[in-house]
């Protein structure tokens, strides 16, 4: 079983931030880019792209603490191609591709009084990790 699983989104400065964002599922889409920089797929997670398409929901406010992480895990049968969602993701079908998720819904608020909210959240590359699955007998 293959899943992928984005680094954390991490709060790097020393204020506390209130924000739009939901910690639990992946709110955004993939997109894939060849060696050459050129794009070559989106996809999503299954549900969110069902939900998109059928649903407003609210995505829920959290406080990001100073140096927390916010870390989300998908399997890979779960992602399937935007546009295309009978396609499902396949491992080879990312090798050697450039993977980054753009978060859809992703807000924050200013502290009290400010008008500019200035924002250290850093999150690095999407790594494919793959889970070895023993079988019992």
């Amino acid at each position: 079983m293959f899943q992928t699983s984005s680094q954390p989104l991490k709060n790097t400065s020393k204020t506390e931030y209130h924000v739009i964002l939901n910690t639990k599922e992946i709110e955004g889409d993939f997109t894939t880019l060849s060696q050459d920089k050129k794009l070559a797929s989106r996809f999503n997670d299954r549900d969110y792209l069902n939900k998109l398409m059928t649903s407003v929901w609210d995505s829920g406010f959290s406080d990001l603490k100073p140096g927390q992480e916010v870390k989300w895990t998908v399997k890979l049968n779960e992602l399937v191609y935007f546009r295309h969602d009978d396609k499902p993701v396949t491992h080879e079908s990312l090798i050697a591709k450039t993977i980054s998720l753009r978060l859809d819904r992703f807000a924050v608020f200013p502290a009290h009084g400010r008008s500019n909210v200035y924002v250290k959240l850093t999150s690095n590359s999407i790594k494919i990790v793959r889970k070895h699955t023993e079988k019992k007998n």
